[in-house]
């Protein structure tokens, strides 16, 4: 939030890679907008972003992160080997309750 962006020092370079709630782009923007952070944010903004300068501020259009094939093959394997697990013992090393 504002507060934690505020700790960062001057000319601080944050790059979120993790989801889009984890940033708080109204304070994003202003940071951003003063100059005082540079940001790269992996998800879409709103068009009050439009006229920030690309030196302070960058953005993807869509998630893109972890949407590697490699990253969602290992997703969906994990998934798929913890509900056979389940299914047929009951038990999974993954499983929370």
């Amino acid at each position: 939030g504002k507060e934690q962006l505020a700790l960062m020092r001057n000319g601080t370079v944050l790059v979120n890679a993790a989801y889009e709630r984890a940033l708080d782009l109204p304070a994003a923007l202003a940071e951003v907008s003063s100059k005082r952070l540079r940001i790269a944010h992996d998800g879409p903004a709103g068009p009050e972003f439009k006229n920030v300068s690309p030196r302070y501020w960058f953005n993807s259009n869509q998630h893109a992160g972890f949407n590697t094939h490699r990253a969602l093959k290992l997703a969906s394997d994990s998934a798929t080997t913890s509900l056979l697990n389940v299914l047929e013992t009951g038990k999974d090393e993954l499983k929370v309750n």
